[in-house]
């Protein structure tokens, strides 16, 4: 403004870069190594924090598919052995056997491990995925379509009486919140095909 050129900022500094990876159990063993290789290359830079969310028994798997000597003692014993004659056969060593556990130590510093999808944790997801209404107020507040239990803003009303069912069932359909969203999204998607005279009876 006074002539003078302005000043710029040295850009700042980046001090860490945080790589987020999801869905890896959808990928393919060799696309899975490929990654777990990637991801080791990248910690060997300060600036890299890498989070990996993964079903731990998929990675394993696909280890194991990619280097056979990670398979368990059991499968390698079951490989027959040719014996020379005359050699006396060799006494069993002592476990040494490389896991694929120990292939991931290497790369993961810090585990968490989610608590399983138990009864009651099923039933409290459940609930937080469904808002129950009042049937009286839900019918006086949103209004709905002739022919459908969809109201005006496209909303599926859920009683509290269906989510109190819903909760019970979500014991039955599995340990996975994915499962818990499926049972909720079908029910909605049941409940959106009937008619205001089927719902009478539903």
């Amino acid at each position: 403004t006074n002539g003078t050129p302005s000043e710029t900022k040295p850009p700042k500094q980046i001090d860490r870069v945080i790589l987020y990876i999801d869905d890896l159990d959808r990928c393919k063993p060799h696309d899975v190594v490929r990654v777990l290789q990637l991801v080791h290359m990248l910690l060997a830079f300060e600036l890299f924090v890498v989070v990996v969310a993964v079903d731990a028994r998929w990675v394993e798997e696909a280890l194991i598919n990619s280097y056979k000597w990670l398979a368990s003692e059991e499968e390698a014993e079951a490989a027959p052995v040719a014996q020379p004659e005359g050699e006396q056969p060799k006494p069993p060593r002592v476990s040494s056997h490389v896991t694929p556990q120990d292939y991931l130590e290497k790369i993961f510093q810090i585990s968490f491990w989610l608590e399983p999808m138990t009864s009651a944790r099923a039933a409290s997801y459940l609930g937080s995925l469904v808002r129950p209404q009042d049937g009286s107020k839900a019918a006086s507040a949103q209004p709905r379509s002739a022919d459908s239990s969809v109201t005006a803003d496209g909303k599926i009303d859920i009683s509290t009486t269906e989510l109190d069912y819903m909760r019970a069932l979500a014991a039955y359909v599995g340990p996975s919140p994915r499962r818990v969203k499926r049972l909720v999204n079908a029910y909605r998607l049941i409940k959106a095909r009937l008619s205001n005279s089927q719902l009478e009876t539903f």
